[in-house]
């Protein structure tokens, strides 16, 4: 495999196929190539008729700590033209995974930050060891979660959403299954792979195309028929990253970051 792939598959016999983040020293976090990788592969994955079931994964500490931070300063002095085109890619690809033709298990540990909740809210199924963290906290240093937003919403609701994206506060699996943003919790990472292989053995009884029109029919009837998954919505929230990113509130976050201070916006340390 080339040194510089993003993203590992793994296909066996049965037709489960395991797409796994693969930037372990990076903590797996998410930049353009990321992005680009897992969309052809969910494409390829799709058009590949022995494919029958998807598993995502994260290699190392944590399934994945979100937005690549070198990569989100590169764009944050990008033209709005590669902004744009960078944050479509996000939410077409999330948008892609959301509506997947097949069955899709996510299995994770360690850390869900960032835009890796919408990749766990686009999944079908989520199963957690007890010991990962989920988080927002792109509003600390001046992002909006734009894309991340209308996957969130649908999995979870707006009231989560709003709890989940506007305080930043870190919530642990236990809280995640009480908000429906996961399914199962095992106690020990050892235990992810037979938390999985239940979910997927009873995926594979079902017939592949009574799962495309499943997922498809519960697609059209989120939110009484009136899905946020529109395409008019997927511009709307590309758009509005692409203009966060190059905000001043970014430059300020990521700048404070960089020189280990609070942004301007935090509250002063009490004297």
């Amino acid at each position: 495999m080339n040194e510089d792939t993003r993203i590992e598959t793994a296909l066996d016999a049965r037709g489960v196929m395991t797409l796994t983040l693969n930037r372990p020293a990076e903590r797996n976090a998410l930049d353009g190539q990321s992005v680009s990788e897992l969309m052809r592969n969910l494409e390829a994955a799709g058009a590949n008729s022995s494919v029958k079931v998807v598993v995502l994964r994260g290699a190392g500490p944590v399934f994945s700590d979100g937005t690549d931070m070198r990569w989100l300063d590169h764009m944050s002095e990008a033209s709005y033209a590669d902004n744009l085109r960078d944050a479509k890619s996000l939410a077409t690809m999330l948008d892609s995974l959301d509506g997947f033709a097949k069955p899709v298990v996510a299995a994770v540990h360690g850390a869900v930050i960032g835009d890796a909740l919408g990749l766990v809210a686009a999944c079908d199924v989520v199963v957690a060891s007890a010991d990962t963290t989920f988080q927002a906290p792109e509003l600390s240093y001046g992002l909006v979660p734009a894309c991340v937003a209308p996957f969130l919403i649908a999995k979870i609701g707006g009231s989560h959403a709003r709890n989940i994206l506007l305080t930043g506060r870190p919530f642990d699996a236990a809280r995640a299954k009480e908000i429906r943003l996961v399914h199962d919790v095992v106690a020990t990472r050892s235990q992810l792979d037979g938390a999985v292989e239940a979910a997927v053995i009873g995926m594979l009884r079902g017939a592949p195309h009574a799962h495309k029109q499943t997922k498809a029919l519960i697609r059209r009837l989120t939110y009484h028929g009136h899905s946020l998954l529109s395409s008019d919505t997927l511009d709307d929230v590309a758009t509005c990253l692409a203009k966060s990113r190059s905000s001043e509130d970014v430059c300020e976050g990521l700048d404070a970051m960089s020189k280990g201070r609070p942004p301007k916006w935090a509250p002063k340390p009490a004297e």
